[in-house]
């Protein structure tokens, strides 16, 4: 069952607070609107965010830490040196032979 609202904020941070204690961290955005509220014909009006989230109930249950642990592709993958790239001890050779 998908969960949908619309949230109201004086800005992003305000609304993304909202929308995270609501429907939790597995939130979708769908979409963001800058609207004016308040005022007196367009007047003294706020600035304010309109955010629509969304959360798939079905979709958020986390799987378990077990299917994403794998050592094993740190043991095989050595490490990768960018080409090119020059040696800690060739540089502090180079800068000895530049101060004498």
């Amino acid at each position: 069952m998908m969960k949908i609202k619309t949230y109201v904020a004086n800005n992003m941070q305000e609304a993304l607070y909202k929308i995270k204690s609501d429907l939790g961290k597995d939130a979708i955005i769908l979409q963001t609107k800058h609207i004016r509220k308040g005022g007196i014909l367009g007047f003294f009006s706020r600035s304010m965010v309109e955010v629509v989230a969304a959360n798939d109930l079905a979709v958020t249950q986390t799987p378990s830490k077990k299917a994403y642990t794998n050592t094993r592709i740190h043991e095989t993958v050595p490490p990768i040196k960018p080409t090119g790239s020059i040696e800690f001890q060739d540089i502090k050779m180079t800068l000895a032979k530049l101060k004498t």
